[in-house]
């Protein structure tokens, strides 16, 4: 008869948790289709460091989405994304790219068209995560709307990850409340993001955004976990 020992099976490996952080936040109002955002802190190298950059912003009479977003030099993967159709248009993604070198870096936001308007414009919020090292997101939520109301966009999480969302509106920026999250940046360049180290195992997170005097509205979010 067989003898099976444990060096026969081993053990499951353990996950690495991410390690989060909110580095850095710009905005900017210009009739332009691209936005540069210089010497935007990244944080400390890592090896597994993963940048992951919140955008968000209005056009003015017209529908536009985000094509493109480099980060420290290096092409970011679309991790989610939506836009307004609806009379001014509004955009909202997240991007990421493995940046392990160079504490700060430069951020490019490139968009489908012009915004359309000297009062439009586009903001980002810097994330840094290391770990896993992992790009890919766990889950993504989007929501679009018009006029006062409240954006949902939860998503599944686990101890040890981290959940990071954004989204912008075509009026004034009003007096946006965020759930679920830590709002850490907004901007009368019409945009607002923020994020959180999770602590729990939620299938899903409530996430959401109550916004005020915002007319078109674009929110996403995404979660990251454990690997």
């Amino acid at each position: 008869m067989p003898v099976f020992g444990t060096q026969m099976f081993g053990s499951a490996a353990a996950k690495t948790a991410v390690a989060y952080s909110v580095t850095d936040t710009s905005g900017s109002t210009a009739n332009a289709s691209s936005f540069t955002f210089t010497s935007q802190a990244f944080g400390a190298e890592d090896s597994s460091r993963v940048i992951v950059i919140a955008t968000a912003g209005s056009f003015n009479n017209k529908a536009g989405a985000v094509s493109g977003i480099t980060i420290g030099g290096v092409t970011g993967t679309e991790i989610v994304a939506v836009n307004s159709t609806s009379g001014d248009g509004t955009a909202a993604a997240i991007y990421a790219a493995a940046v392990p070198t160079g504490t700060t870096g430069t951020v490019v936001v490139t968009l489908s068209v012009t915004t359309g308007a000297s009062s439009r414009g586009f903001g980002i919020g810097v994330y840094r995560l290391t770990g896993p090292g992992t790009l890919a997101a766990n889950d993504t939520n989007t929501d679009t709307g018009t006029g006062n109301r409240t954006n949902t966009l939860s998503v599944n999480t686990e101890d040890g990850g981290a959940v990071i969302a954004t989204g912008g509106g075509t009026s004034t920026l009003g007096s946006e409340t965020y759930t679920g999250v830590t709002e850490d940046g907004a901007g009368g360049k019409k945009y607002s993001h923020g994020g959180i180290a999770t602590t729990s195992d939620e299938s899903p997170r409530t996430v959401t955004v109550a916004t005020v005097d915002y007319v078109v509205n674009s929110f996403v979010s995404a979660s990251w976990v454990p690997a």
